[in-house]
């Protein structure tokens, strides 16, 4: 049940902070490498011959940098969450995760690589079993069709009570999330 306290929200700037100059450094070490031929080895392809490159010990080190700060950022959030829930008295922790998200994600390049460097599943692991060990349970659910269902009317989210499937139907109205944050139900 809901306890009609404001949400809490993790500021995750300094993960993309990380990320964003992980990237950068790394394009500019794969850069140096291929014009310094470093660890250069010539496979024979279909298309002819090319240079394929292994890691250089700058890459290893910038690599373990990323996710040492990306592990630490990812336990002082997930305490951060556990210990807000308890000081709320909650018995449950909800998360939404949809399976395979970020295979497919098309925001732009600059929203996906933003999207795709953050590690949902080890944030939500780490809640998880830390929320476990403070005695509170966690609920994975899928977050489809959740913005175009009515929790008020207690509808389900499914694809039902989608917006195309409810025009099929015959149902009105048929776009009820007029925007972000605004929901008109039945």
């Amino acid at each position: 049940a809901n306890i009609q306290k404001a949400p809490l929200l993790v500021n995750g700037r300094a993960i993309k902070s990380v990320n964003q100059y992980y990237n950068k450094e790394r394009s500019r070490l794969k850069a140096l490498q291929a014009r310094y031929h470093q660890l250069e080895s010539i496979v024979d392809t279909q298309q002819g011959k090319k240079p394929v490159y292994r890691e250089t010990k700058a890459m290893r080190r910038i690599t373990a940098w990323r996710n040492r700060k990306i592990r630490q950022f990812a336990h002082k959030a997930s305490k951060r969450i556990v210990d807000y829930a308890l000081s709320c008295g909650a018995n449950t922790i909800l998360i939404g995760n949809n399976k395979s998200w970020k295979r497919s994600s098309d925001m732009g390049r600059k929203n996906n690589q933003n999207f795709i460097g953050i590690p949902h599943k080890v944030m939500i692991d780490m809640i998880q079993y830390k929320a476990n060990l403070a005695g509170i349970s966690v609920i994975r659910t899928n977050e489809s069709y959740t913005s175009q269902t009515s929790a008020l009317d207690h509808e389900k989210p499914c694809w039902e009570n989608g917006s195309q499937s409810r025009k099929r139907q015959g149902k009105t109205p048929i776009n009820r999330r007029i925007h972000r944050g605004l929901f008109q139900s039945n």
